[in-house]
């Protein structure tokens, strides 16, 4: 009886531990980001005002990079847009563990390979 007792404790600390880790205040940081550029400009907007990119000069220089995809984008000019955006993968890359938290780090990478691919 007393190891059925401390399974079901340690199978409710378990539970307790799990709901605490997906709590409300991590489920904040996340946001359904649509997979366009629109949707990447939203996405870093987000994570920066989310404080998962610290570093206002990386910020604003990954903003130009996604403002100058959409206007090459704009004009027809589909293979400049997709260089733009692997040039904010590498960059993004680079800042990862230093202006970029790595988790935001590898979501903006995986949301621009997949605007990248519906260029």
């Amino acid at each position: 009886m007393a190891r059925i007792m401390n399974i079901f404790l340690l199978m409710a600390l378990i539970t307790v531990l799990t709901i605490a880790y997906i709590s409300p205040a991590s489920a904040q940081n996340e946001m359904e980001c649509p997979p366009t550029i629109e949707g990447l400009n939203e996405c870093i907007n987000h994570h920066y005002s989310q404080g998962d990119i610290s570093n206002q000069g990386t910020y604003n220089s990954l903003l130009a990079k996604v403002d100058a995809a959409q206007a090459a984008r704009d004009r027809g000019q589909v293979d400049t847009a997709s260089n733009i955006l692997n040039a904010l993968i590498k960059q993004v890359s680079a800042q990862s563990s230093k202006n970029i938290t790595p988790e935001v780090a590898s979501h903006i990478i995986q949301h621009t390979q997949i605007v990248i691919e519906n260029l």
